[in-house]
Parts: C-alpha cells; sequence; structure tokens
C-alpha cells in the first residue's frame, strides 16, 4: 500500500516494478508525476537537472529501470542528458517529455517511442514506459 492507504499494483512476488528517474525542473510535475508512478508499484528518484541526473547515474545508473526526464532542464535537456549517459556508457531506458509543440530540434533529437507529450494522462505514461523498456530490450 502507499501512504494514502490505497493498493497499487506490484510485480508477480509483491515488489515494486522497477526504480524510476525522474527528472523535471518543476517541482510540481515532479510531485504529481512521482505519485502516480508510485501508486502503479514504482519506486521514484528525483532530480532536478541534468547535472543532478548524472551525479545519481554515476552513484549507480545500475539501480533505475528507467529515465524519464523533461527535453527542457535549467543546465541543459533531456537530449543532452541522453548524449552524456551514452558517453558514459550507460544505458538506460528514457523517455523525453515535453509540453513544446514545436520546438525546433524536438523531433530530430528524440525518436519514438522514447518521446511523451504533457499533459498526459497515467494510460499514456503507462504504455511509454513499456515501450521504452521493452524497445532497450532488442
Amino acid at each position: 500500500m502507499v501512504k494514502d492507504g490505497t493498493e497499487r499494483p506490484m510485480g508477480r512476488d509483491n515488489t515494486p516494478l522497477g526504480r524510476v528517474l525522474l527528472v523535471d525542473d518543476e517541482a510540481e510535475v515532479l510531485a504529481a508525476t512521482t505519485a502516480l508512478l508510485e501508486t502503479r508499484g514504482w519506486l521514484v528518484e528525483t532530480g532536478r537537472s541534468v547535472s543532478e541526473a548524472l551525479d545519481l547515474l554515476r552513484a549507480d545508473a545500475a539501480r533505475f529501470t528507467v529515465l524519464i526526464v523533461d527535453y527542457l532542464l535549467n543546465d541543459g535537456s533531456g537530449a543532452e542528458l541522453m548524449a552524456r549517459m551514452k558517453e558514459l556508457g550507460i544505458k538506460l531506458p528514457t523517455i523525453v517529455c515535453s509540453g513544446l509543440d514545436n520546438h525546433p530540434t524536438l523531433a530530430s533529437d528524440i525518436p519514438p517511442p522514447h518521446f511523451l507529450r504533457k499533459p498526459y494522462r497515467l494510460h499514456e505514461l503507462e504504455t511509454a514506459l513499456s515501450s521504452a523498456i521493452e524497445s532497450n530490450r532488442g
């Protein structure tokens, strides 16, 4: 059960579904998305910048199942974070989110299925998580 006493889906052996690294520079988005993910059985760690995300990933990237990152952050972009991860040899399914409709490099920076448009609904988030994780297995 989560803090509010509601049941949450868990893995087959009643363990969490995995650990999400959630990176967004807006506190409200972090809080709302964390709550959504936790009610669905995910553990969540958060960061508010590319540099915070890189610190967490350098410390122990293997503990994370998936990364969800905002496209534009105060110190860079989700695409830049993905490039730095590649340079460091960190392979992690990644979903980049944005409310931008027509940023000039957004479409070329983020290939499907790794993009999720804000605002998103729970089922869209769950579909993106499944797709990103599944595509990383191939």
